[in-house]
């Protein structure tokens, strides 16, 4: 098998996966967890997706779709990019949870706790922080110490985490 995705520790969790016997998609749900660790400026469990699956065997396709959704009440917020960009009214319903657990449900092999295993160990254990987080960190920083659990998370002492220290996210394992 290959595995290419946006993080090296991403890839390791897939191929973790298909070194323990998995599928293609048991390596991709991995790897959307465990990415959603450690690249978080990214990916995450309050996004969304899509995934296409194609079955050799059969030669069918099938699209997984778990973009986002907006509230049914939407339309009655009164909604306005400009001025409800950073409020509640902007927030969608996330769907990477659901998306890829039905994939999984669907076309995997694996136990999901056993593909979980890299994205928790992850989030529990921490993770080096690489060079485009840490200048991300720094970027934001303001934004960054505005709210408290954001700030214990990717600071120290109110200064920015740098590259090569760890992330730990123990409530997101």
């Amino acid at each position: 098998g290959m595995v290419a995705t946006a993080h090296p520790l991403a890839t390791e969790a897939a191929l973790e996966m298909l070194k323990s016997g998995g599928n293609a998609i048991d390596a991709a749900v991995a790897a959307a967890f465990t990415i959603g660790v450690v690249e978080p400026d990214g990916s995450g469990l309050g996004g969304g997706g899509g995934m296409v699956v194609f079955i050799k065997e059969t030669g069918e396709s099938y699209f997984i779709n778990y973009y986002g959704r907006s509230s049914e009440n939407a339309l009655s917020l009164d909604f306005r990019s400009k001025r409800d960009a950073r409020t509640a009214k902007a927030i969608g319903v996330p769907g990477t949870v659901g998306g890829l657990t039905l994939a999984h449900k669907k076309f995997g092999s694996l136990p999901l706790s056993k593909i979980m295993e890299p994205a928790i160990r992850y989030a529990e254990n921490g993770f080096e922080i690489d060079g485009t987080l840490a200048g991300l960190i720094l970027d934001n920083i303001e934004t960054v110490s505005i709210d408290p659990a954001t700030a214990a998370t990717f600071t120290d002492d109110g200064f920015p985490k740098m590259e090569g220290d760890i992330i730990v996210q123990k409530e997101l394992a």
